[in-house]
């Protein structure tokens, strides 16, 4: 394998490894049978309602956003009702 092919996969490696930390999945901060939060950051919050319909579903009921704050940082909280 050449120089330049090295390079090119070691960069591409490098590049797409910070990018994976900090598009990691929403962190749940609390959950139970009524409501369930989730601290995110960037652009998460799709991936937050897929969770929170998850976890909703667990016990028949449907997830309803209530809230959205500014977290610690570059987070945001966002906590959905299960109804």
């Amino acid at each position: 394998m050449n120089n330049t092919i090295k390079f090119a996969l070691v960069a591409f490696a490098l590049s797409t490894s910070g990018c994976a930390t900090f598009q990691s999945d929403p962190t749940v901060s609390q959950a139970d049978a009524e409501s369930v939060t989730y601290r995110i950051k960037g652009d998460q919050l799709d991936k937050a309602k897929a969770a929170a319909d998850e976890h909703c579903g667990t016990f028949n009921r449907i997830a309803f956003q209530e809230s959205i704050s500014r977290g610690s940082g570059d987070s945001r909280i966002v906590r959905y009702l299960c109804r």
